[in-house]
């Protein structure tokens, strides 16, 4: 089990960097964080439901980790650690073209 640190703000600087490049804003407010997410992957070209879906397991690990003081296995932390890298990857090509 590690105690790691997830990758979440890097989640949501991508995503914003995404809706920022289309002129779209989500507010703050109780699950804005969920909102910012899934508004960005809809705005990509191609299918992300499988990286949305891995992208909220995440974060609902993450809010374990961090509400509940529970340790995360590291697979998990690795899993989020991928994804997030595959949102920043899609996010710097959909922003550079």
């Amino acid at each position: 089990m590690a105690s790691g640190r997830y990758p979440h703000n890097a989640v949501i600087s991508a995503a914003d960097a995404i809706l920022q490049a289309v002129g779209l804003r989500v507010s703050g407010g109780e699950g804005a964080h969920q909102l910012r997410i899934e508004t960005a992957l809809a705005q990509l070209p191609d299918e992300a439901d499988e990286l949305l879906d891995r992208l909220e397991a995440s974060r609902s690990r993450r809010n374990e980790a961090s509400y509940a003081a529970m340790l995360v296995p590291q697979a998990s932390l690795d899993e989020a650690r991928e994804a997030t890298a595959e949102l920043i990857a899609l996010a710097t090509g959909f922003v550079s073209d």
